[in-house]
């Protein structure tokens, strides 16, 4: 890609502080802790405001975290899909983030009627990532043994859906 071509933007990558980094463990996104406190999460923060609140900015983001994904065209971009980010703003995600979001961070999200999806790795998040696959993907030909590997209750409820 060309900085000439009028289709291509920039993505605010974070380029200093590399040590201070942190992931946002409701959205996946990496940022420093003075971007997180100063301007917030660009896709938490109607429901998590840690603009207002540095402790809970410091409990919702982890400083452990494993691989990054740099996202230009969220909607667009497959691997935003297969990893639930596609209806995030354009950034550096991590692919895990290590940690437990507190109680009043998932009763802030419950509140909101906000789906919590854990991106530390677990079972749970793996079944979310599978059932992502199964449903952007339908036809690709390890779709059919994807679908196989979900429990009962996730396939009935993407057949009810279809």
């Amino acid at each position: 890609m060309s900085a000439n071509n009028p289709d291509y933007r920039w993505v605010p990558v974070p380029t200093n502080k590399f040590r201070y980094l942190r992931a946002c463990m409701v959205c996946a996104i990496v940022l420093t802790m003075d971007e997180f406190t100063r301007k917030g999460c660009p896709n938490c923060h109607p429901v998590l405001d840690y603009i207002s609140s540095m402790e809970l900015a410091q409990e919702c983001t982890s400083p452990i975290y494993e691989g990054c994904v740099s996202i230009d065209k969220p909607t667009e971009s497959w691997i935003a899909k297969w990893l639930r980010l596609d209806k995030y703003v354009p950034g550096v995600y991590a692919t895990k983030v290590v940690g437990e979001l507190p109680e009043e961070a998932l009763d802030n999200l419950s509140a909101d009627q906000i789906e919590y999806i854990p991106r530390d790795g677990s079972e749970n998040n793996l079944e979310c990532i599978l059932e992502n696959v199964v449903h952007h993907y339908p036809r690709l030909p390890r779709t059919q043994a994807i679908r196989q590997s979900l429990p009962p209750s996730q396939e009935k409820k993407r057949t009810s859906q279809a």
